[in-house]
């Protein structure tokens, strides 16, 4: 019986390690670790789709969405991420958005 256990990880061992150099298996660890350096690979994205490990990392930060208008029916994406109001009005600017047609909001964290 023992032998069988062995055999069996070691089988799941050896695909672990067949899927992960085919590139099927992708690791979040370094996504979320690449958020952390970089906030910016957040931009475009719905913060309502980012994921539990994503949104810890960016608590606190300030985001800009863009604000809904009839005319415009904005996507929830985030538009700047900043430690601060200021830093998320340079970044809009900087991207050469008018922050006016922004709002901004601070992430909690989740739940």
């Amino acid at each position: 019986m023992w032998g069988m256990l062995q055999l069996a990880k070691a089988s799941a061992t050896r695909l672990r390690h067949q899927e992960r150099a085919r590139g099927l298996i992708h690791y979040v660890s370094n996504m979320i670790a690449n958020i952390a350096k970089e906030p910016g690979r957040a931009l475009g994205r719905n913060p309502d789709r980012l994921t539990l490990a994503e949104r810890l990392v960016l608590v606190a930060k300030y985001i800009a969405l863009e604000i809904y208008s009839p005319e415009a029916l904005p996507l929830r994406r985030i538009e700047a991420i900043g430690d601060s109001l200021a830093e998320c009005l340079r970044n809009l600017q900087s991207r050469g958005l008018d922050p006016r047609r922004f709002e901004f909001t601070r992430l909690a964290r989740p739940y």
